[in-house]
């Protein structure tokens, strides 16, 4: 019962996961891949999806995407629990058509659990109907204490608005934390009977709760309040919720507010006010959160609000203006260093390139250079390369492409410079 076999895929994959890691931690991507395609030939049909997770881990979202797109058309028939991470890859790479293509393409009766839950998870959101049922009726069949099961169904539970029975499911699960689940449900479900919803009502008794159920309670309220439409009720009950409380998902839920309350109540300007500069911190603690700020954007625009953005964001400035401000200290741009010449400049990153060039594709930013290619005069070569960044043409496919290679290796010589966050400015 202890013993492993010698040789398996799994000890053969695991030998080879420390280096694969470091290599990731280094920013170097193209050994592994080299590596992975010398995998002995009972691998061949894991490979497409080993490159994938290496893209996917490795942050380079455009080449995970080009992976997919040439994953053999009877992949999802061949390697189907596969085909399930494939799809969900896809969809967190926004091509839900490619995910939805895949995920129809996979037989459900032949995943184990996990994978059949993550089907079910992936049908659902991808709107595909029948094959969300089949795998709910496989999971009831096969596997009735499925926690996937459970919560799907708590989930559509709650879409339908019906918190009594998503409380009834939860409390019978045992799983970690079904119970706080339970309790939020159930506190919603009480407090929502009848016509008279009592909404501050529920967020005041939801104060008990730890916080990840406090933002679960006020997520639920709010989300009712939307859907009674009174988007006027969900600022005050945003801006009622503690600071800490103020999560992306109330900041998703505000800006949807925002938008209905101009055509319910165009005056209610304070209360639109504050709830930006609510969703404006939450953008500011989640740089990496690109989809709120696009979200953020598209609502004060001009197509959304006509001048109401502009007042609010005006309203915002002014109010940022009024307090207390610490200037820091005029950079004394005297003792920059003065650029290479672009000679100089060449001579010292041609060996970089050809490093670059066997270790290609690298992951900007987190490339870590070898001593061997640090120049002497690393600072001169530093600013003499965010003055080519910034005229180099890339008009053509040829000027684009060295434009990319010296960007990858100006960002990889920063940390060696003095000054370190200068690949800021590069990458911007």
């Amino acid at each position: 019962l202890g013993g492993g076999i010698p040789g398996s895929a799994a000890e053969l994959l695991s030998s080879h996961l420390d280096s694969w890691t470091e290599a990731i931690r280094t920013g170097a991507i193209g050994p592994i891949q080299r590596e992975i395609d010398a995998l002995p030939s009972r691998f061949d049909g894991m490979k497409p999806l080993l490159h994938l997770q290496l893209l996917r881990k490795a942050g380079l979202d455009g080449f995970a995407r080009q992976a997919i797109a040439k994953m053999p058309a009877d992949f999802p028939r061949l390697r189907p629990a596969d085909a399930v991470v494939v799809a969900e890859i896809a969809l967190e790479l926004g091509q839900p058509d490619a995910a939805r293509r895949i995920l129809s393409d996979v037989d459900p009766e032949v995943l184990a659990s996990e994978f059949l839950e993550t089907f079910l998870r992936l049908a659902v959101v991808l709107g595909l109907q029948e094959p969300g049922k089949r795998a709910e009726r496989l999971l009831e069949t096969k596997y009735p204490t499925s926690l996937g099961l459970a919560w799907h169904r708590i989930e559509r539970a709650i879409t339908s608005f019906d918190y009594r029975s998503a409380a009834e499911i939860a409390s019978k699960q045992a799983a970690p934390h079904a119970a706080e689940h339970a309790a939020v449900y159930a506190l919603v479900a009480d407090r929502f009977d009848g016509n008279a919803p009592d909404y501050s009502g529920a967020i005041e008794a939801s104060r008990n709760f730890p916080p990840q159920y406090r933002r679960l309670a006020a997520r639920l309220i709010c989300e009712n309040a939307l859907h009674r439409g009174r988007p006027v009720t969900v600022l005050d009950l945003v801006l009622a919720v503690a600071t800490e409380d103020f999560d992306e998902g109330l900041a998703r839920l505000s800006l949807r507010a925002v938008r209905d309350c101009l055509v319910v109540r165009p005056e209610s300007g304070e209360k639109l006010t504050k709830a930006i500069s609510a969703v404006l911190a939450v953008v500011a603690r989640t740089p990496y959160d690109g989809d709120l700020r696009n979200q953020l954007t598209r609502t004060l625009s001009v197509e959304s609000m006509g001048l109401h953005g502009l007042a609010i964001l005006m309203s915002i400035a002014l109010d940022l203006a009024k307090r207390p401000q610490k200037p820091e200290p005029l950079a004394d741009l005297s003792a920059w260093p003065k650029p290479a010449s672009p000679d100089a400049i060449l001579d010292a990153i041609g060996p970089t390139l050809q490093w670059m060039s066997k270790a290609s594709p690298v992951m900007i930013g987190r490339a870590v250079l070898p001593d061997a290619l640090i120049p002497a005069n690393v600072d001169s070569i530093v600013a003499g390369l965010l003055r080519f960044l910034e005229f180099q043409p890339i008009d053509t496919e040829q000027g684009s492409g060295l434009f990319e290679q010296i960007l990858v290796c100006a960002v990889a010589l920063v940390p060696r410079a003095s000054i370190k966050d200068m690949d800021l400015s590069m990458i911007r």
